[in-house]
Formats: C-alpha cells, sequence, structure tokens
C-alpha cells in the first residue's frame, strides 16, 4: 500500500472516531449559551436527586437556584441582539414576576447568594437498619461518627478550624427527608401537588426548558 493510500485510510478512520453534537430538530443556533446553562442545570438536578446527605442536598439546590438564574442571563445577553427578542422577553419577565412558584426561587437564590439564607431543613430520618461494624473505615484518624437530623456522617477535624462532615455510604439503609421553608403553593395559575425541594426544581427547570425551546424555535424578525 503507497503512502498516499495509507494516510487517506488514516483520514477517514480518524473521522469515524469522531462525533458531532446534533442539532436538535427545529433549533436554531442561537441561543447556545443558554442552551448550554440548561444542560448545566439539568446536571445538577441529577446530582440533587443523587444525594444522600443533608449537606450534599443543600450544596446541589444551592446550585440549581444559582445555574437557573444563569439560563436567564444567558438568554438576555445572546437576546439583546436579536430583533423582536426585547419585546418577548418583557412579557416573559412579567410572566415570571407574577408566578409564585419561580418568584419564590428568584428570591431564595438572592438570598443564599446575599445573605446565605436557608431554603431547606431536615424533616428527619428514617433508618431501616444500620450498624457501625458493617459501615467504611473513617476517612481519617481521630474521625467519630455522627448520627442525627442532617443524616449518618463522619466528622473530621472536630473542633479545629478545617472540620467538616463527610457522608458514611455504607452500614445499612436509611432515607432523609428534606423540607423546603415557605415552599409556593401555584405554578402558571396550577395548585403544586408536590411542594419537595426536588419536585419543585424539576418544575422550575420545565419552565426554563420550555422558554428556552421557544426562543430556539421562535421566527424572529429582521
Amino acid at each position: 500500500m503507497g503512502k498516499k493510500s495509507r494516510n487517506k485510510r488514516q483520514r477517514r478512520e480518524e473521522g469515524a472516531e469522531t462525533t458531532t453534537a446534533a442539532q436538535p430538530t427545529g433549533e436554531s443556533p442561537q441561543f447556545e449559551r443558554a442552551a448550554a446553562k440548561l444542560e448545566e442545570a439539568r446536571r445538577i438536578l441529577d446530582l440533587l436527586a443523587a444525594s444522600k446527605d443533608f449537606i450534599g442536598f443543600r450544596a446541589q439546590f444551592n446550585a440549581f437556584l444559582s445555574a437557573s438564574r444563569a439560563i436567564t442571563f444567558a438568554l438576555q445577553k445572546e437576546g439583546s441582539h436579536v430583533a423582536g427578542f426585547k419585546a418577548w422577553y418583557a412579557a416573559k419577565q412579567d410572566e415570571m414576576r407574577e408566578d409564585e412558584l419561580l418568584r419564590y426561587m428568584h428570591t431564595k437564590r438572592t438570598g443564599d447568594f446575599h445573605e446565605g439564607d436557608a431554603s431547606l431543613a431536615p424533616a428527619g430520618m428514617y433508618i431501616d437498619h444500620f450498624s457501625t461494624r458493617d459501615a467504611e473505615p473513617a476517612p481519617e484518624p481521630g474521625a467519630t461518627m455522627e448520627i442525627g437530623a442532617a443524616g449518618i456522617n463522619w466528622v473530621l477535624g472536630a473542633g479545629t478550624a478545617r472540620e467538616r462532615r463527610v457522608p458514611v455510604t455504607r452500614g445499612g439503609s436509611w432515607q432523609m427527608r428534606i423540607a423546603l421553608l415557605e415552599a409556593p403553593t401555584v405554578h402558571l395559575g396550577k395548585p403544586i401537588a408536590n411542594a419537595g425541594p426536588h419536585a419543585v426544581c424539576s418544575l422550575t427547570l420545565s419552565y426554563f426548558e420550555a422558554l428556552v425551546h421557544e426562543a430556539r424555535t421562535r421566527q424572529w424578525t429582521s
């Protein structure tokens, strides 16, 4: 086989190993930043659902608040150069301001970012069974185990500047209950059936998914 043929074959093989993300059907390449922020919010919501301790859950919930707000920031930034966007988004802003759930999420994000306000509280823990003998080894010498409203955790560096809690992941079966403080009751004119923190985040994400999709499929005036 000649050198030229080998080079052609190499290029074909390299091309076969390269994948390109397909553009969703009907969506324009406009508002790609908003779409990217939407993906980040989806990933954070997945991590929220997988959290097994209060501290980790709270961290992901607050991250979701910031990520969902970043979607609208990106949408406004990209839309500032699109004819007709200003009037369209002004109507959406009115809708968001008047909606109890979206107003709540905006207020909680502002409170967390500027004042560290709490949005969540431990609401109990159900332990089906647990044995300290079956738990994983302590992460470091001197670590102690703490069982309480925030879950089952290893306490590292107790009483020092580096004190922190690491969730125990083995040893039994237990479930955390986490409450959303002052939870909203209505969204888009309908009662909220489940006002748990994950359910409320899911409703918020669904709204922004629809918002970004409409922006990307709308025929904007030229």
